[in-house]
């Protein structure tokens, strides 16, 4: 079994393609996270400028209803 190394970078356009696609604002994501992060917070884990946690991710794969490994692999795709 290997381990893939998944890029900041590629969990923060997958945070956003799946914010974008629950009709959900940087702020409104951002406010429903625990602890409640910012518009701005939120912003920069999608440009992948900050760390993503594995409970955010966790979190926001709940709110966005996708998948966590929609998240941290590359061959998922996003669910319709």
């Amino acid at each position: 079994m290997t381990v893939m190394e998944v890029s900041n970078e590629f969990i923060g356009r997958r945070i956003k393609f799946a914010r974008v696609k629950a009709g959900l604002t940087q702020g409104e994501l951002g406010g429903k996270l625990d602890p409640i992060r910012s518009d701005v917070a939120i912003g920069y884990m999608e440009k992948g400028k900050s760390r993503v946690y594995l409970v955010d991710i966790l979190r926001i794969a709940e709110l966005t209803d996708q998948s966590v490994t929609f998240f941290m692999d590359p061959d998922v795709r996003a669910k319709v």
